[in-house]
């Protein structure tokens, strides 16, 4: 991460008690392509047509544990018609990739905040 970021630049020309810090990231950094399912696009009739041909009537609903495991299998017959009647699309997201190195200091650096700021309430 920190060699796709040019040198921070300080601002002193702020009504500040600290002086904020502006880095450049590079371009490359902050795009990422990921897959996402676009509902808009579902066959809403597939995914009836195989949830009605997959999903059992006659289960009994009798015992605590009987509707666990109807509603378990519930969710796995849905996600089988979803992934077959749902396409999936490729998304650009404009999120920076941050290493996990670099998200440990900045939640250290946000509890350290949230500290101090409990301190002068």
């Amino acid at each position: 991460m920190f060699d796709r970021i040019d040198v921070p630049e300080t601002i002193i020309a702020l009504s500040s008690d600290h002086f904020p810090m502006i880095p450049q990231v590079d371009d490359e950094a902050t795009h990422s392509w990921r897959q996402r399912r676009n509902y808009r696009k579902a066959d809403w009739c597939r995914f009836e047509s195989i949830m009605d041909s997959i999903v059992p009537t006659d289960v009994p609903l009798d015992t605590g544990s009987d509707i666990d495991a109807a509603l378990a299998n519930l969710d796995i017959n849905m996600k089988e018609a979803e992934s077959r009647s749902v396409p999936l699309v490729e998304v650009r997201s404009h999120l920076v990739s941050i290493d996990s190195e670099t998200q440990r200091l900045i939640s250290i650096k946000n509890s350290m905040h949230r500290r101090s700021c409990q301190h002068l309430d």
